[in-house]
């Protein structure tokens, strides 16, 4: 229903603010992230928020983003079941997207798992439901790697080996735009190396 909302600074603390829209005070929750980002502004000073709606039976909530990118990460957070907008925002209070993007392209639980009520089990799930799906969020080298994961998926092996070997791999590299500079055949192979000794 919301893409954003425009409007006057009326309030802001940690984990909510209010948009003064024309005399109407939109309440929002927000990240830390947000929080930062908005920190800069002065009470009735213009800002922007991109929103999501929250419709349930006896309640509706807005969360609110500084960043599009964030808001669309929360999108892909809350379609993995256990994961609901208020859990996701949470999230948000631990890391950045990038955060979030880099550890789902290496398969990394880590960033996660620091999110109170998040265990590595429905770290490895969100992970795992999310890896190739993050559209325009990701980088070329997950786009990769998900072109290797579909060749061995094809070969026979099973995703959660393939997941091990390629979270194994990946961990190799600090940077890991490294992995750009790899051709597929010797991404294919190395990774194709590791699945030998499962």
């Amino acid at each position: 229903m919301f893409s954003y909302i425009e409007g006057k600074l009326a309030e802001l603390s940690i984990g909510k603010c209010i948009i003064d829209v024309n005399g109407i005070g939109f309440f929002c929750r927000i990240s830390l992230n947000t929080f930062q980002a908005l920190s800069i502004f002065s009470e009735g000073d213009k800002i922007k928020l991109y929103q999501y709606l929250h419709v349930k039976e006896d309640e509706l909530s807005l969360y609110g983003f500084a960043d599009e990118q964030e808001k669309e990460l929360f999108l892909k957070f809350i379609q993995v079941e256990g994961i609901g907008p208020k859990k996701a925002l949470e999230i948000f209070n631990f890391g950045t997207p990038a955060t979030y993007i880099e550890a789902i392209e290496a398969q990394d639980i880590t960033p996660f798992t620091r999110v109170r009520g998040i265990g590595q089990k429905q770290a490895s799930k969100l992970i795992l439901e999310l890896t190739g799906k993050l559209g325009n969020l990701g980088t070329r080298p997950i786009s990769i790697l998900n072109e290797v994961m579909e060749g061995l998926t094809s070969m026979g092996f099973s995703k959660n080996d393939i997941e091990s070997a390629i979270k194994k791999y990946t961990g190799k590299f600090n940077d890991k735009s490294e992995i750009n500079s790899i051709p597929f055949e010797q991404l294919l192979k190395d990774i194709l190396a590791l699945l030998s000794r499962y």
